[in-house]
């Protein structure tokens, strides 16, 4: 079973347009099941190779439409710096 950390972060969402706070599964190489903001710190019990930096797939469901969509996470200084929607991935739920 994977395990993925979350992200809590306000979006606005691609398809409703509904602003507010979503809960993003990042998979990251950690996968250690914590909870960030940007800005904080990647923790990295298991010591799998989680390079300082890099862009990561994220995911997402709108607490308003219900629809998904996916993310890029971006990592600078093994810190949570940025999240943007992935215009090129297509979510599941249409």
């Amino acid at each position: 079973m994977a395990t993925y950390d979350t992200i809590i972060s306000d979006l606005v969402c691609p398809k409703c347009d509904f602003y507010g706070e979503f809960e993003i599964e990042a998979f990251f190489p950690s996968a250690n099941c914590f909870i960030y903001k940007i800005g904080d710190s990647i923790i990295n019990i298991t010591h799998n190779k989680m390079p300082e930096k890099g862009i990561y797939e994220g995911y997402a469901e709108c607490p308003s439409c219900e629809k998904d969509f996916h993310l890029l996470v971006h990592v600078e200084n093994c810190k949570v710096d940025s999240i943007e929607i992935d215009n090129n991935k297509k979510g599941y739920i249409e």
